[in-house]
């Protein structure tokens, strides 16, 4: 979170510890697992983060999937 004036910029917090890692695709899970976790995925880069930072965190999001 950033303080700039009157406002909050706010960034999608990842932990130290965060690995990027989650279900694999070609796994045995659920086809609604593998899809919601996209979803969330993209819901998290895009509306907990301030506009300066969306495209870099949809960029992380891509990169971390493919």
């Amino acid at each position: 979170v950033i303080r700039s004036g009157t406002k909050f910029i706010t960034n999608w917090f990842r932990k130290p510890t965060w690995s990027g890692r989650y279900i694999n695709f070609y796994s045995n899970h659920p086809l609604k697992y593998k899809i919601n976790t996209i979803y969330n995925l993209v819901d998290h880069a895009i509306l907990l983060s301030d506009d300066c930072f969306k495209q870099e965190n949809i960029k992380l999001v891509y990169d971390t999937l493919m």
